[in-house]
């Protein structure tokens, strides 16, 4: 449920026309893409560890799919840079949760 929420939120704010975002967020537009699909990366490796392959593809087609989506949306245009921002955040949290899943069970991977 977390990462339903989370990517909802990225898609709504992703899809809102300009007029509707936050004046300021003290961070910049790639920023913001980094952190959004990184935390949403780090909770989907975190709670599904055995799907990694599909957090992964979903991950990555979604942010794709949400660019496309915005040539809809007046005033807002697909962003070759904002995917690689998404990509790169999306790398950082599947690291961040091999990580925490190394220092937790003391291996790479979770054996039951």
């Amino acid at each position: 449920m977390p990462l339903v929420l989370i990517l909802l939120g990225i898609t709504v704010l992703s899809l809102l026309p300009i007029a509707g975002l936050p004046e300021k967020t003290g961070f910049t537009d790639k920023q913001s893409h980094f952190i959004a699909w990184g935390s949403a990366a780090l909770v989907g490796f975190t709670l599904f560890p055995r799907a990694g392959w599909r957090i992964l593809l979903l991950l990555l087609f979604w942010g794709v799919a949400i660019e496309y989506a915005q040539q809809l949306i007046p005033k807002r245009q697909f962003s070759g840079l904002d995917v690689i921002a998404n990509t790169l955040g999306i790398v950082l949290g599947w690291g961040a949760a091999m990580l925490l899943r190394r220092l937790r069970y003391g291996r790479w991977t979770r054996q039951e």
